[in-house]
């Protein structure tokens, strides 16, 4: 049986649905790190892994004839219909495939996900070990109620059976990342890694209390630094992007990790992960060794420029932690990207005022620290504060299917606390901060000299060869090969030029708008909305 292959699917999340058109070329996406440690066990095992990652392969093209069982993993929102839709098709196409479904979504709501008829089995937690032994099961070998970790269906019942114990990521001593698509997920520019899993924090917002149950595991250093030594001598990426929890909550351990990439001259740049409580107790000594092991850029999640409103959210740090933090990564010029949220249901007014202000202190003090949102709230199911929600009147999804109905910041039924015109100012000052961390680097003058250089050369003097456009948010190729003509090749041009004024149009509005903090009469945005929901909607395959 080990001739049949386990397919992985990744569904859309973005947007619903329209996957059989023409795939945009949207340059490179993120690897999906679950698939990658997945992989690994199987391969390991003897199994064929293939993925299918519906942001860029078209699912009705694909063969189901020697697939054992279909892997899909999901979050909360319209990722799930657009799973229900790809296990619609493999149904259509083989009904003997098991359907399989993983991830947050599943992890949290299991005995509701299960309900569903295209839904055979779930994986609760981590799917490494459990995915091996469902291929033994299908493949003739063990029994459903010995596998840990997972729920099914039998007699119309359905049984979730134990947890699974959390995995030793020291188990694993290689990661396939030879099985992708080395060009689309952009392993040249950067590799993702995951070195350690989990939070033991608190923060009453997050899936992770549910997921990880406030539990940190961790890869060796030497085990860590074994695995991307060897495929950064393959790829020779600029950046290595530890796409985690808690990149940096062991001391020693982050020490190691850097004097490793040093020792080991590695030579890259590195992204990371932290919290500013600890990074604020780092000294000098530790912050020369990051910046120089190649350290460039470090996440933090800040939630909130109010105490209030981070002691109610169990966020554990001070607003002396973020000014503190800020200070010592100007010091030693290392980029802070800051996410804040807004929306809270314990939130009001001044406290979102507050955030706003401590916004631009942040950016006066030290002017390339990246603001990466005022993001609106996500009532995540299995949190604390989703409870909170549903006390101040949020509906709670009865199906499967209404979960994937469930589009977190763009719809004011997920914010009943919120009259409308507060929802709309929200949504405004969201939008507005998301333009301004997109476009951060957008001159007026540049912009200026971009519009007159490309309307020359478009429109007054298009060009039928090959020519290689850069927009700011992904690069493509247009190639001439003869089948293009004349007005096609115009057409093209002119898409590109209107995408790029209208984002430059909208990136000076967001400017005066935070520069007057002015979130009220939103048409503009509304208009923004439409217009980018109509161009997604062509599917020309140039995004904006």
């Amino acid at each position: 049986m080990r001739d049949k292959k386990i397919l992985f699917v990744l569904p859309e999340s973005s947007k619903l649905g329209n996957w059989n058109s023409p795939k945009p070329n949207r340059g490179t996406f993120e690897l999906h790190l679950g698939f990658l440690w997945m992989a690994a066990y199987l391969i390991k095992d003897g199994w064929k892994v293939q993925i299918l990652d519906c942001r860029w392969q078209d699912y009705k093209s694909f063969d189901y004839g020697d697939v054992l069982f279909v892997g899909i993993s999901t979050v909360t929102g319209v990722q799930i219909l657009n799973g229900l839709e790809v296990a619609r098709h493999v149904r259509k196409m083989n009904p003997e495939i098991p359907l399989v479904w993983g991830g947050p979504h599943p992890t949290i709501m299991p005995e509701q996900t299960l309900k569903n008829e295209l839904v055979d089995i779930i994986v609760i937690g981590e799917g490494e070990k459990t995915v091996s032994e469902l291929a033994n099961f299908f493949s003739g070998q063990g029994k459903l109620e010995s596998i840990l970790g997972i729920g099914y269906k039998k007699d119309g019942n359905i049984f979730i059976n134990p947890h699974r114990p959390f995995l030793d990521m020291d188990e694993i001593d290689f990661l396939p990342y030879d099985i992708f698509d080395a060009d689309k997920y952009g392993f040249y520019d950067a590799i993702p890694y995951h070195s350690s899993r989990g939070c033991p924090y608190e923060c009453t917002f997050c899936h992770n209390r549910v997921v990880n149950k406030r539990s940190w595991r961790r890869q060796s250093t030497e085990r860590l630094l074994d695995i991307m030594g060897k495929w950064i001598a393959v790829y020779r990426p600029k950046y290595v992007n530890f796409y985690e929890d808690e990149f940096s909550i062991d001391r020693k351990r982050l020490e190691k990790i850097c004097q490793g990439f040093i020792d080991r001259n590695f030579n890259v740049r590195w992204y990371a992960t932290g919290r500013m409580n600890t990074f604020s107790q780092y000294d000098d000594e530790l912050l020369i060794l990051l910046k120089k092991s190649g350290v460039e850029r470090i996440a933090f999640g800040v939630e909130s420029g109010s105490e209030k409103v981070l002691q109610h959210i169990k966020k554990q740090i001070t607003i002396d932690n973020i000014f503190e933090t800020v200070d010592k990564c100007k010091k030693f010029d290392i980029v802070p990207v800051i996410s804040f949220i807004i929306g809270f249901p314990s939130e009001d007014r001044e406290d979102r005022r507050k955030t706003i202000k401590i916004i631009n202190e942040l950016k006066r003090i030290y002017p390339l620290a990246d603001i990466n949102g005022v993001f609106l709230y996500t009532p995540y199911p299995g949190t604390q504060t989703f409870e909170e929600a549903v006390k101040h009147g949020l509906q709670s999804p009865k199906c499967l299917e209404e979960w994937g109905d469930f589009i977190f910041s763009g719809n004011k039924k997920y914010y009943p606390w919120l009259k409308r015109r507060e929802y709309l100012r929200l949504f405004t000052i969201f939008q507005t901060s998301r333009m301004l961390s997109t476009y951060a680097n957008y001159k007026i003058g540049d912009i200026l000299k971009r519009v007159k250089s490309d309307i020359i050369k478009y429109i007054c003097k298009p060009k039928v060869k090959a020519i290689e456009s850069h927009s700011s948010s992904s690069t493509y190729q247009i190639k001439m090969v003869g089948k293009m003509g004349y007005w096609e090749i115009r057409r093209k041009y002119l898409f590109d030029l209107f995408a790029y004024i209208f984002r430059a149009v909208y990136f000076i509005i967001a400017r005066l708008r935070w520069k007057l903090s002015f979130f009220g009469y939103f048409v503009d945005i509304w208009f923004y909305e439409f217009v980018r929901k109509k161009i997604l909607k062509l599917r020309t395959g140039f995004p904006i």
